[in-house]
């Protein structure tokens, strides 16, 4: 996005704005997942997608009302939306490529790469729309990914939040990155402890105010420095270069059984929240309920949410971890001729 075209601003007022954010608060949820380990694979997230008629001045601007604002958003009504299971890896662009390529991200050709470079495709595919996406579904958590920290990073153009629930339905915000005056893309790294594997359930808001559309979602798994800066504001680092991996649709489930939440594996159906994990069809059809994730998702009797043991080997959302080793610093710089790799003594990553 470009700020200041889309809000009447100068240049001089962008450049001055590009300046880095305070890091993110480290998250340590505290209570047990939804659900125990499925032994089947995820099959994606449900994403909604929603166009935005209120005006680029009536997106939520800050970090207390963006994820409400755009709950808000979603939930208002008749603006239809388009929802769909996104089966893919989590990497999301508008693919807009205008002598820039902001749009294309950290990991170029990794995902949907029989349609484009930069990932798979919004349903709005434009640079001038505005619009909202919601995707909601469990995370899979396994053994060897609890009780220390996991890095989720992020790379996001305009602006996103991610949301962790727990067992118990306390809300914990991983990420938060609401949209910032001259400064649309964002590089964003958070530490999440889990407590036990299982299911967790998550939602990620993304808004698209205009021009370069982005959103990518990665963990890596072992000690690293967090940070959250803008994209091209040095030292500039490509999440894929140190480490990150894309979250696989594999580890992102529907259900708390561990299915698609509908019959169809490509349709999904987003609840409200305040009906999550209540009895009752809140909102679905008969013999669907609005689960802990806040899909509508079939009535199955007798589900245990959380066994003593998992049921299944250790995730792949994060590769086994490596032993520790001191290294050396290792810095992706981005320039006109490419990446090159500058090395020093020390690490963030050791």
């Amino acid at each position: 996005m470009s700020c200041c075209r889309a809000l009447g601003l100068t240049v001089t007022l962008c450049l001055l704005t590009n300046v880095a954010s305070a890091a993110q608060t480290p998250v340590v949820i505290a209570r047990a997942p939804a659900a125990s380990l499925p032994s089947a694979d995820g099959t994606g997230l449900c994403i909604a997608t929603k166009k935005w008629t209120g005006g680029v001045n009536s997106v939520p601007q800050t970090a207390d009302s963006f994820a409400s604002g755009m709950n808000a958003f979603f939930e208002a009504s008749p603006q239809p939306q388009k929802t769909s299971v996104h089966r893919g890896l989590l990497d999301l662009s508008n693919a807009l490529n205008d002598g820039r390529v902001l749009s294309y991200g950290d990991f170029i050709g990794a995902a949907c790469s029989q349609s484009s470079q930069a990932g798979c495709p919004f349903v709005f595919g434009d640079s001038t729309t505005t619009f909202g996406a919601r995707l909601r579904g469990f995370m899979r958590v396994g053994q060897s990914s609890v009780g220390h920290p996991i890095h989720f990073g992020v790379y996001a153009d305009d602006a996103m939040s991610l949301t962790i629930f727990d067992g118990a339905g306390q809300t914990y915000a991983a990420l938060m990155r609401p949209p910032q005056l001259g400064a649309p893309t964002w590089r964003i790294t958070n530490a999440v402890t889990f407590p036990s594997p299982g299911l967790y359930p998550i939602e990620i808001l993304y808004a698209q105010i205009t021009e370069h559309a982005a959103l990518e979602i990665s963990t890596y798994d072992d000690t690293f420095t967090d940070f959250e800066r803008g994209a091209g504001q040095a030292p500039v680092v490509n999440l894929q270069s140190l480490g990150f991996g894309l979250l696989d649709p594999k580890d992102l489930h529907q259900s708390e059984e561990g299915g698609p939440s509908l019959p169809d594996l490509d349709s999904c159906q987003q609840c409200a929240r305040e009906f999550a994990g209540q009895p009752g069809t809140s909102g679905c059809s008969a013999g669907y309920h609005c689960n802990a994730a806040a899909l509508c998702s079939a009535c199955v009797s007798g589900v245990v949410p959380m066994p003593p043991s998992p049921t299944r080997a250790p995730s792949t959302l994060h590769p086994p971890r490596p032993p520790r080793r001191k290294r050396t610093t290792e810095v992706a710089v981005v320039g006109r001729r490419g990446e090159r790799r500058l090395r020093g003594p020390g690490s963030p990553l050791s």
